[in-house]
Parts: structure tokens; C-alpha cells; sequence
């Protein structure tokens, strides 16, 4: 239990309540069940008067018959001898005709012969009482007297519950009024008609009935303590849910408490607004980072830190983001009280009720502008050629996806030219890397001065040049851009003193014609420049189908590479990763080769045709279970753990079923998740961050590490950096080749580094092959190398040598 519940002094009263709502609870019951009770012992009275009624009827039936006919005649026996009390009547006796001898029974003589014969059939016997009978046995007894005398003031019943014989009986009687043909036997004592000359009382015995209500009390008892039990039942659940309730609610209170103080005490600024967008409360952060104070910021709105920077359109999605999604997450330029403009990643959330009213909203901002500065200045070495300061192939394959994407939608063609510069080599051989340096930034200046600002004049590397012409009208337009990059390039260019004519080599491709994506439109104008390079140097060639060779090419490979996926034809081969620090192998990285007409031919020749065809998925999910399975069996030989290196395509890591289909492979093969590390290149993390964050945050949670391949040569980035769950960065070889020679190389790698100090990841370095790039790194604080100085990727057996000999050393 929370302090604030016991401050409250609540702690007990579910307890109380409990026992209030108990005792009405049983007190309804027992009301309930009095009622119930009550209500069968009525019933049982009910009953029995009704069966009182039917017998008195069926009984004054008989008496009203047998009188309107003037008694009946019987044969005189012993059986039926004459009624004395009839003697005074003339015709009391007959002779018939064949000599029988009949006598007069009155209805209450034939009644009461009736009932003496056969009383078990008859059912209820009932009684004619008079206070002036013809028979004696016919006198009333008091009860009855009395009910005689109430009939003769006007009374139409007489009821009551008597005891006799040890029973109770219920007794009812009703009047019997005299009838013209009862005159015949009882005019003479003076009645008229109508007059009361007797009662009819019938007493029903009400064991039977009140027996039945018993029984009914009984049951009705059973149920009521059901109810009363289920009640209780639900009492209990009920006193445990609001007990929970009641906790959960001064948990809130002591949550809310809680988030009041992290609200003020929080690393980020935060403030709070009503629905209308005035400030009500900003936390210390908020004042450190604007410098406005608590009094100046409240009941002003969010515009107290506009910059001004922002246009119309980036509020009218921030504002549909808001409204429509509840939050809004992204980089926004705010100004501070000194009027110092700063970066900040900001979030902003709505609070809204049940009925989706928005009351607040609570905006989290900190200042990233150091951070923004050193991404930006990544991304620049990452993206840009440091020398020309041109986009790099990674840039340009950007720019031209997204030219294609919207060539597509707006059905326009646009031009890839790639080109090489005819005398570079000799004169980087000649005259050395700085002239030859000089010349490349020469040559890229001219290009720039051929093209449109939307054009893009990127370098791919070495003296390899593309030139990206978007919405061209026809070829020709391409041509002309073409002729005069040359007749540009072949202007002379001083170096060393001395003038210098350098030429260039140009293949164009056309999009849609020659390609409806990145790798075909470059291959096609690969092909170009190569045939006009062919062809005598210094001019321009259009790709066309005579130089489709290489696609039937590239179809023989993808069935070979077909064949071979179904038939097996791969081997793994594992590099060594070693910890700089100590010397020792750490793990390996899984390499797949293609046994291919007897050679191995190199992943960098099969993988991206993998991926494009979807073979990749079968062939990774075959790579990884070896990999596991001979890896696992090395490490129990050598008896010392290795951990494996995997790297994962865009295509495998999108394929649905990913994670499953990869616990599924850990679990057949027993390898530890621990022990594996899985490696995606920096575009595949980024294309869909949501996605990926999520798919290796569960990687995480099994215990498989996550590593950033080629770091560097994507789409680098601090702030989603540092939302993967990512254990490892690893930098591209391109980066460490020329290290540490190269000034450019060396800046990038060594900020690489201290970023994953800053962010608390490892790093690994591929591509070592010298000792010199090994000090490098070592000096830099790399934790791990890998490349051909260390050991070339080595099939299982001679890895297993391979570490016997490093281990023994």
C-alpha cells in the first residue's frame, strides 16, 4: 500500500462497506423469505376453502335436486327403514301396484344414508344443522348456533380455524334458505319462503395443505440461503474489486505524484498547454534551455519559441499530425529568449477523454544542435566525395531512385550519364596524387558547369563520374549535355606547369528504354562508356541491344545461381574477428561462397542477384542453420565459445515470418541466441524505422546482438541511432583502406569511434589488411578488427586450425 493511501485514512472502508452491504443484504433475504413463507401458508388456506366451496356446492346440488322433486321414494327395509320423523306425513308410506312397499326420504335422511354407505367416496362430509330439526342428530352446536343466528342478521358465511381430534380443520358454513317445496314437510312449522330453516357446514382438515406449505417453505428456504450464498459470493468479489480499485486509484495519485516530480526534475524541457494552446506549466529544463522563466511562459502560447523558419506547410502537417494522430515527433527550429535560433527533437502529445475531447498538450523537447552538427558533418563524409565535394555513388543512388520514382508517376524520361576520364591514370601516375587530385576537382567543377542546378554531377570513385539529366524531352537533349561535357573536359588543364589534355569516355542510358530501375540504367550506361572507351576514347555511346550480351548474361547466372540453391551447391566460409586490445578471436563472420563450375565464385557476384530474385531467403535461412550448426560443433571441439556473425538482406529481414523462421533455425540447432550476432546495413534499419525498431528490439529480447554493417555509407543518423537497440557498429572497409594516410578516411573513422563511445556501442572494423591500419585503430580505441591481415575468410577446417595455431601462440 502507497503512503497516500494510508494518509487518505480509506485503507479500511471497503472492509466497512462490505459489512453494511452484508447485513442489508441478509436482512432483504430474511424479508424475502417471511413474505415467501407467509404467502404458501395463505395459498394453503386458499386451497382448502376452495375445497370447502366444492363440497358445500356439490352438497347443496343434491339437497336443492331431491327437495324440488319432494324427497324420494325408497324401498322400506333394513336397510332403508322409514324416517320417523315423517310419520305425521299422509304419504310418508306407498304400496305399488306389485305389492312393494315404498317409504319417503327427505333430502337430509338421503344424504346422510348416502354418506354412511359410501362417506370414502363422497369426500368431505357435510352437515345440516337447524335449531328446529325434524331429527335431533340435525341439532346445531354452539359455533354453529352462533353461525345460524349471524345468517339470520344478514350474514351470507361464517369461517373459522377450529382444533378437534388434535387437528386443525377449517370450518365454513353457509345459510340454507327455505324453497317453496320444502313447505311440503316443513310448513307446518311455520316457515315462509325464504326464510333460514338451517346451515350447511362443511370442515376440511388442513394437515394435508399446510403440509404442502411446509414443504414449499422448505424449498423456498433452500433457495433463499442460495441467493443469499450467491449474494455473499458476490458481496466478496465485489469487496475485492473495489479494494483493487480503490488501490489502483491511490496508486494513480501516487503515479501522478511521481510524474509530477519527473516532470519537473526531467533532463528534457517540457511544458504543458490547455486545449487552446496557453502554457500552464514548464519544468526547470524548460527554463535552462529557452531562458525564460516559469512567470514569463505561462498563459503565453508555444509561439513565445518560433524561429520564423518553418513555412506554412510544415505547420499544416504538424497540425494534422496533432489533431489527427494525437502526437507529433520531429526536428524543429525554435528560438531562445536571447534570440539564439536551436535545433530541437521535440515530441508533442495530446491528452484527450474518453469521448476523444482534447484537454491538453504536453510537449518534450530537448536541444540537439551539437548532435545535429556532428550527424550532419557524418553525413557530408558519408555522402559526399570529400575532395570534389560532389555526391558520392551512395548519394546518387538516392537521387536516382527517387528520379526514377517520379519519372514514373509523371511519365518523363530522364538520362544517366557515366563517364571516365580517358588520361587520368597517366597522370596520377606521372605527376602523383596530389595533381591528379587536382585534376579530379578541375573535372568536376567543368561537369558542374555543363549541367542544371537539377541535375546531379556525382563522383563513384576513382576518376568515375555519372551525371543524372532529369525530364529530358529526347535523346538528343542527353546528347547535347554529352558533347559538351566533352568539349569541356578536353580543354587543357595546367598542372605541374605545363598544360595537359585529359578526354573523357561517356555511356548514356535512358530511362524507360533502357532500364526501369538503379542497377539496370547503371549497368546499361557501364556498358556504353566501356564501348565507347572501345571504340577510341574521348567520346559518347547510347546504350542500345547490340549490348545486351551482359543481360543474357546475367539470365545464364540467375539460373545457374536457381540450380544451385535447389541442388545445394554452396560452403561457408568464416573470417576471424579478433579484440584489438588482447589479440583474441572473438568470433567470426559467416561468408557464403558458390561452388560454381569448380570455382568459388564471390558473394559480391551472386547475393545481389539472390535478392533481387527472392532466392535469398531460402539461401539465407540455409546459410544460417549451417553457420549455427558447424560454429556450435567448432566451439565444442576447441572447447571456447565463438560468437557468429550473420549478415541479414533487406529482402530476408522484410520477409514475414523472419523472427519466427530464425528462433525456429536457433532452436534446431541448439545454438545459444547469445551467441549470435545479427548484421544489417544501415538502409535497411532506416527504411522503415517503426518496423525495424520493433522486429530488433524483440531480437534484443532474446538475446541475439544487432550490428550496423558498413556504418557510414548510409543513411547515418543519431537520433534513430539511438532508438535501435543496436550492440555494434561496424565500419565499412571503404573507410579504413586508406587509413591512415588518407585525412578524409582517417576524420571519419575516428568519429565513428567516438561516437559509439558516446553511445556506448562497440565498434568493429572491416578491411584490415596492414599493421599500420591496425595501430590506427588501435590507437583510436576501435575493440575489434577483421580483414585479410587478421586471416582470410577460411573454410570450417582451416578455421579450426586457424584458432588452434592463434590460441597456442
Amino acid at each position: 500500500m502507497s503512503p497516500v493511501t494510508d494518509s487518505y485514512g480509506i485503507r479500511n472502508l471497503p472492509r466497512k462497506g462490505a459489512w453494511i452491504i452484508l447485513v442489508v443484504w441478509t436482512l432483504l433475504v430474511g424479508l424475502s423469505y417471511y413474505l415467501n413463507v407467509r404467502q404458501h401458508y395463505k395459498n394453503a388456506h386458499a386451497q382448502a376453502y376452495s375445497l370447502a366451496i366444492s363440497h358445500f356446492n356439490k352438497d347443496l346440488a343434491i339437497r336443492l335436486w331431491a327437495t324440488d322433486r319432494g324427497g324420494m321414494y325408497l324401498e322400506a327395509n333394513t336397510d332403508t327403514p322409514p324416517i320417523a320423523s315423517l310419520d305425521f306425513l299422509e304419504h310418508r308410506d306407498v304400496l305399488t301396484s306389485d305389492g312393494k312397499s315404498l317409504t319417503l326420504y327427505d333430502p337430509a335422511s338421503a344424504l346422510s344414508h348416502l354418506m354412511q354407505r359410501h362417506g370414502d367416496l363422497y369426500g368431505v362430509p357435510s352437515r345440516l344443522v337447524s335449531d328446529a330439526p325434524f331429527n335431533p342428530a340435525n341439532l346445531p352446536d354452539a359455533w354453529e348456533q352462533a353461525a345460524i343466528d349471524a345468517f339470520r342478521q344478514g350474514k351470507k358465511e361464517v369461517m373459522e380455524m377450529t382444533e378437534s381430534d388434535g387437528q386443525t380443520h377449517l370450518r365454513m358454513m353457509r345459510p340454507l334458505m327455505m324453497q317453496p317445496s320444502c313447505l311440503k314437510c316443513h310448513g307446518f312449522q311455520g316457515f315462509n319462503t325464504t326464510d333460514i330453516r338451517a346451515g350447511i357446514g362443511v370442515s376440511v382438515p388442513m394437515a394435508e395443505f399446510t403440509g404442502m406449505a411446509g414443504q414449499a417453505s422448505l424449498i423456498s428456504g433452500a433457495s433463499h440461503l442460495g441467493f443469499w450464498l450467491i449474494g455473499l459470493v458476490g458481496i466478496g468479489f465485489g469487496y475485492r474489486k473495489f479494494q483493487q480499485s480503490l488501490a489502483d486509484n491511490l496508486e494513480r495519485v501516487t503515479e501522478m505524484e511521481l510524474a509530477a516530480r519527473v516532470f519537473e526534475n526531467s533532463l528534457q524541457a517540457a511544458f504543458i498547454t490547455d486545449a487552446q494552446g496557453r502554457i500552464l506549466r514548464v519544468n526547470q529544463m524548460f527554463t535552462r534551455v529557452t531562458g525564460y522563466e516559469e512567470e514569463e511562459a505561462i498563459q503565453a502560447t508555444p509561439a513565445l519559441l518560433k524561429s520564423g523558419r518553418h513555412d506554412a506547410k510544415f505547420y499544416k502537417e504538424f497540425w494534422h499530425a496533432l489533431v489527427h494522430e494525437g502526437q507529433w515527433v520531429g526536428e524543429i527550429w525554435n528560438r531562445r529568449k536571447s534570440g539564439d535560433i536551436f535545433t530541437a527533437w521535440e515530441t508533442i502529445s495530446s491528452v484527450r477523454d474518453d469521448a476523444g475531447k482534447t484537454h491538453y498538450y504536453i510537449s518534450m523537447f530537448q536541444d540537439i544542435t551539437d548532435q545535429k552538427e556532428v550527424n550532419d558533418h557524418i553525413y557530408m563524409l558519408a555522402h559526399y566525395d570529400s575532395l570534389t565535394l560532389l555526391p558520392n555513388r551512395q548519394l546518387m543512388s538516392d537521387r536516382i531512385n527517387h528520379a526514377i520514382e517520379r519519372a514514373k508517376r509523371q511519365k518523363q524520361t530522364l538520362a544517366l550519364l557515366f563517364l571516365d576520364l580517358d588520361q587520368f591514370k597517366k597522370i596520377n601516375d606521372t605527376l602523383g596524387h596530389g595533381a591528379g587530385d587536382r585534376l579530379l576537382a578541375i573535372a568536376a567543377k567543368r561537369l558542374l558547369s555543363c549541367v542544371r542546378s537539377s541535375d546531379t554531377v556525382a563522383r563513384l570513385g576513382g576518376d568515375e563520374f555519372a551525371v543524372l539529366l532529369e525530364d529530358i524531352q529526347n535523346p538528343m537533349d542527353a546528347e547535347r549535355i554529352g558533347e559538351k561535357i566533352l568539349n569541356e573536359l578536353n580543354q587543357p588543364v595546367e598542372l605541374e606547369g605545363r598544360e595537359w589534355y585529359v578526354g573523357a569516355s561517356i555511356g548514356i542510358s535512358l530511362f524507360p528504354k533502357d532500364g526501369q530501375d538503379l542497377g539496370m540504367l547503371l549497368r546499361n550506361a557501364d556498358t556504353a562508356m566501356y564501348r565507347a572507351k572501345n571504340e577510341g576514347r574521348n567520346q559518347m555511346c547510347f546504350f542500345d541491344e547490340s549490348m545486351a550480351e551482359q543481360t543474357a548474361l546475367r539470365l545464364a547466372m540467375e539460373t545457374a545461381l536457381r540450380l544451385a540453391v535447389e541442388r545445394g551447391a554452396f560452403t561457408m566460409h568464416y573470417q576471424p574477428q579478433m579484440e584489438i586490445a588482447t589479440g583474441r578471436i572473438l568470433g567470426v563472420e559467416a561468408l557464403i561462397r558458390w561452388q560454381h563450375d569448380g570455382n568459388l565464385v564471390s558473394p559480391a557476384d551472386f547475393i545481389p542477384l539472390a535478392e533481387e530474385t527472392g532466392l535469398i531467403i531460402p539461401l539465407g535461412q540455409w546459410m544460417l542453420e549451417t553457420a549455427c550448426r558447424e560454429i556450435l560443433s567448432l566451439s565444442r571441439e576447441l572447447d571456447r565459445e565463438l560468437r557468429l556473425a550473420v549478415n541479414i538482406s533487406a529482402r530476408e529481414i522484410s520477409a514475414p515470418g523472419f523472427a519466427q523462421t530464425l528462433a525456429e533455425i536457433l532452436e534446431r540447432t541448439g545454438m545459444p541466441p547469445q551467441r549470435v550476432e545479427i548484421e544489417i546495413t544501415e538502409s535497411i534499419a532506416m527504411s522503415d524505422i517503426a518496423k525495424t525498431t520493433h522486429l530488433l528490439e524483440y531480437l534484443s529480447n532474446q538475446g541475439i546482438d544487432v550490428a550496423i554493417d558498413d556504418f557510414g555509407t548510409g543513411h547515418s543518423s543519431l537520433s534513430y541511432l539511438k532508438r535501435l537497440p543496436v550492440d555494434r557498429l561496424k565500419i565499412d572497409r571503404a573507410f579504413v583502406r586508406d587509413t591512415p594516410q588518407d585525412m578524409g578516411d582517417s576524420a571519419i573513422v575516428r568519429t565513428i569511434i567516438t561516437m559509439s563511445y558516446t553511445l556506448d556501442l562497440e565498434v568493429v572494423a572491416e578491411g584490415v589488411e596492414t599493421q599500420e591500419q591496425l595501430d590506427f585503430l588501435s590507437h583510436e580505441g576501435c575493440h575489434v578488427a577483421q580483414g585479410y591481415f587478421i586471416s582470410k575468410p577460411l573454410p570450417l577446417a582451416e578455421l579450426k586450425l586457424f584458432l588452434r595455431e592463434h590460441d597456442n601462440a
